[in-house]
């Protein structure tokens, strides 16, 4: 597999731990203020929550980092409800049972850390498409085959489950077809393609695009009053095809009015995930966390999360016959400031 360049924004007679080989998840250029190297996020979905998971310790991270691989990978959580009594640990998840840790364990779990920032951030647009349960919930008492969960409701050899996983039109099955549109455009989206009706259900997320024919998310405000940098992250996976190939798929993400990327464009690096398959044998479904920064971003910014092969970035248009299965999933978004 071939691997694209990224920038890390280093400056002359600077040294820093960047790696240009990216496995998954969004890359991040720069580092801190001090631009001490870059980091790099690898791997699947970092679990969000005072914690989302609703315990005092968050889920493992693991940084994919290979025998005689070095450099720094950026861990961020999110935690809610803290106070001036709130405490932290940082602590190998090997040492963790059930909230407690014992820091005798067997064997080498040795690590580095660096760069340990705690920011209050500002919620912006949050979405984990909950309001998708009460139209999910009235399809399922009327329908023998409930609304289907393929990134996580299947084990990565059951790939024809999670390919054929249940996925009605959202425009033309009740009760979405009555009462999705207007929900959909509550929540502040457009969707970009809407003529092609290539939006599923599923529980409670989103699917994007069938074979040939695709569309785009467009995040109508970032609900700015004054210009702000701000962070977009979601979480996202391609779909899986009966025969254990997932889809090719990178996502990019294009914004309108004021700001731009850091890399200096109105669009962003591709997002790629890290979703190995064999076909006919296995194949890997799960979230992977993206992460992009808009800088000087307004209240006229509007955000677009694209299949990257739809975009042409010469003209800002848009081709959502480009052939092929280029199908993608998408939860929790969140932009912040």
């Amino acid at each position: 597999r071939s691997y694209r360049p990224r920038y890390n924004n280093q400056q002359d007679g600077e040294q820093g731990g960047y790696q240009p080989r990216q496995q998954g998840g969004y890359q991040q250029r720069g580092g801190y203020n001090n631009n001490r190297g870059g980091y790099q996020q690898r791997g699947g979905y970092l679990q969000r929550g005072g914690y989302n998971n609703n315990r005092g310790y968050n889920r493992g991270y693991n940084n994919n980092q290979q025998d005689g691989e070095h450099y720094f990978t950026n861990a961020s959580v999110a935690m809610h409800g803290v106070s001036t009594s709130t405490k932290v640990a940082i602590v190998p998840e090997v040492c963790v049972s059930s909230g407690s840790a014992d820091f005798k364990v067997s064997g080498y779990y040795r690590y580095y850390l660096d760069n340990i920032k705690v920011t209050k951030t500002e919620v912006l647009f949050k979405d984990d498409f909950s309001w998708l349960k009460s139209m999910i919930d009235s399809y399922n008492a009327s329908n023998a085959t409930p609304i289907g969960n393929s990134v996580t409701g299947y084990s990565d050899t059951d790939f024809a489950g999670a390919s054929s996983a249940n996925a009605p039109n959202i425009y033309t099955t009740e009760p979405f077809k009555s009462e999705f549109p207007s929900a959909f455009e509550a929540k502040g989206y457009e969707d970009m393609n809407a003529s092609a009706k290539v939006i599923y259900p599923q529980d409670a997320y989103l699917k994007f695009g069938k074979t040939s024919a695709h569309t785009s998310l467009k995040i109508k405000s970032v609900n700015l009053t004054e210009n702000a940098d701000i962070n977009l992250e979601f979480d996202w996976c391609r779909h899986v095809q009966g025969s254990a190939k997932v889809d090719p798929v990178t996502l990019t993400v294009v914004i309108t009015g004021d700001g731009q990327f850091e890399n200096g464009k109105k669009y962003s690096e591709p997002l790629s995930t890290d979703q190995p398959y064999e076909e006919g044998v296995s194949a890997k479904m799960g979230w992977t966390h993206a992460n992009v920064k808009i800088l000087g971003a307004g209240p006229d910014t509007a955000i677009n999360i694209v299949y990257t092969d739809c975009y042409d970035p010469s003209t800002g248009s848009y081709n959502w016959k480009v052939s092929g299965a280029h199908r993608y999933h998408l939860d929790n978004i969140l932009i912040t400031k």
